[in-house]
């Protein structure tokens, strides 16, 4: 009969399936029906895209049927705080130029290596400022002229959920962004002498500023705080111990008001001081790293451990299989094993716009255990033709280039009929 169910037994549970009507059963006979996969299946396979970070994965899977929807967490039930529904390692490069362009951004899964492209029509009515090292895009709500401040928007463009901050922004100079989800909190410098801080509610940012010669270098969020080095190499960071109320009672959720920044380490020692270097900070496996390049020829690039419980620089002399990607605004690393034509052991310093326009120069590449040094060229640049390579795409996603020097550099004069 059209109309029989067919009853199924999983384990304790029992689901029903209805035919199609006006087919026999000769049709589905044989054919397994998906949709009734028992529920611990369904949440492991969910579980399984979650802990890759696969979040658009996630999504496309609990939209497949009703019953696995059921079986799975929603991540705009749960909000956008928890921390399982938030991109933890993804590189983000936003397209510019035609209105179309505009909406479009490129996004790497670090740790698998997976490239997504994705149109999110909302970049279309926002102005972009910057992605955080996680893949979260800090927009602002418009406002001409560019120096007007208007309120901050943090989305996360694997999910579309989105938080509204009151503190204004102002876009133009602001060049690192990171958001702490835990509590919500935005960070914006211009990595020279301004760090500010703000809670959704804040009017506005709590500031830390610097003066010459300790200008602010390179910015990280590790761990769940912020920690900037500075250019005489002296790590500054908002990790606090708890605050306590009352004796005996509960720490309580630090707020924008509450956060300072502490030394956790106070000036690279003179050997690490040679050549005027440059320093970044970065998280590798787990780990937070300063590198240390000095600008003079035959200097070695260096690499030490930040020991953030002791306030001690520990020596590395390997970082294994991973390869470090390093720019001032954005620095990340990944497992060369999982990223073709990537050598392990290497750091790449990524080159400024003007001299992979003026030289093709991509990065310099320096193996860590004989410093070993190599210009990547462009693709392209000397006469040959095709796609980007994985390196040049990742020292884009590294690279920040805002709207305005693509322009300058290249001379863009966009027509969306052309496009």
């Amino acid at each position: 009969m059209a109309s029989q169910s067919i009853m199924l037994s999983l384990g304790s549970k029992k689901r029903v399936c209805r035919r199609p009507r006006g087919r026999s059963s000769s049709t589905t006979a044989g054919r397994p029906d998906w949709r009734l996969l028992p529920d611990n299946v369904i949440v492991l396979i969910g579980d399984r895209f979650l802990a890759d970070n696969d979040l658009d994965y996630y999504i496309d899977f609990r939209a497949a049927c009703a019953t696995w929807r059921r079986a799975t967490d929603d991540p705009k039930r749960h909000g956008g705080a928890d921390p399982r529904f938030q991109p933890k390692a993804w590189a983000v490069q936003k397209h510019f130029g035609s209105p179309h362009l505009n909406r479009v951004v490129s996004m790497v899964n670090l740790k698998t290596c997976r490239l997504v492209t994705r149109e999110i029509p909302l970049l279309g009515n926002y102005r972009y400022i910057n992605a955080t090292d996680a893949g979260l895009l800090v927009l602002w709500d418009g406002g001409m002229p560019p120096w007007q401040p208007c309120r901050a928007l943090v989305l996360n463009p694997l999910t579309g959920s989105m938080a509204f901050f009151s503190v204004p922004i102002f876009a133009e100079g602001i060049r690192a962004v990171a958001v702490n989800t835990s509590p919500l909190m935005l960070f914006a410098s211009n990595l020279f002498d301004f760090l500010g801080w703000a809670d959704l509610d804040s009017q506005d940012f709590e500031e830390h500023r610097v003066r010459y010669p300790d200008l602010l270098a390179n910015m990280k969020l590790f761990a769940g705080d912020i920690y900037v080095v500075n250019w005489s190499g002296s790590i500054f960071s908002t990790a606090s111990d708890a605050i306590v109320a009352d004796e005996g009672a509960q720490p309580q959720q630090r707020s924008a008001e509450m956060i300072r920044m502490n030394p956790t380490t106070i000036h690279a020692a003179s050997w690490l001081r040679e050549g005027h270097p440059h320093y970044y900070l970065v998280e590798s496996a787990g780990e937070l790293l300063l590198v240390t390049r000095s600008t003079a020829g035959g200097q070695a690039a260096l690499v030490h451990k930040v020991d953030t419980v002791n306030k001690v620089l520990e020596p590395m002399v390997s970082i294994g299989s991973r390869a470090i990607f390093i720019n001032k605004v954005r620095s990340f690393s990944v497992d060369a094993n999982m990223f073709p034509a990537v050598e392990g052991g290497c750091i790449y310093f990524v080159e400024t716009l003007a001299n992979l326009f003026h030289h093709g120069i991509i990065a310099s590449s320096v193996r860590l255990a004989d410093q070993r040094q190599e210009d990547i060229m462009q693709f392209g640049f000397q006469g040959q033709f095709g796609p980007p390579t994985l390196v040049e795409v990742l020292a884009d996603h590294c690279r920040y280039t805002p709207e305005h020097e693509l322009e300058h550099y290249y001379g863009w004069n966009w027509d969306d009929d052309e496009i």
